[in-house]
């Protein structure tokens, strides 16, 4: 099976799945904009390898089922959103911090309406 387009909107990553599993992948970004302040409370630390890891399990279904999971994955860094967070500590509150945040917490909902179908 050929895997949907990727959608990359706001520093998120989707890609919708043939199946009715959804992956997210909220701490494994790296990039760390200038336009975009560090958050000053939480925590901060990227959980290693966790894109690697989303891309490997995705790779793994669609070797054993021909199939797609739905993926989410954040590349912004923790220290700018914790997609994990409700939105006053995972964020400073700029507008671009919060557009990822909603672009992340939208996809999800995306893929689950879609698995609900």
């Amino acid at each position: 099976m050929t895997s949907k387009p990727l959608i990359n909107e706001n520093y998120v990553k989707y890609r919708e799945g043939s199946i009715p599993i959804i992956i997210s992948a909220p701490h494994g970004g790296v990039l760390k904009p200038k336009d975009i302040p560090n958050r000053t409370n939480g925590v901060f630390e990227i959980d290693s390898n966790t894109k690697e890891l989303t891309h490997e399990i995705t790779q793994e279904f669609l070797s054993q089922t021909n199939n797609y999971p739905h993926t989410i994955i954040m590349d912004l860094s923790r220290k700018k959103v914790d997609a994990n967070r409700e939105l006053t500590q995972a964020t400073t509150k700029h507008k671009k911090a919060v557009e990822s945040y909603d672009t992340f917490h939208n996809f999800i909902k995306d893929a689950k309406t879609k698995v609900n179908e």
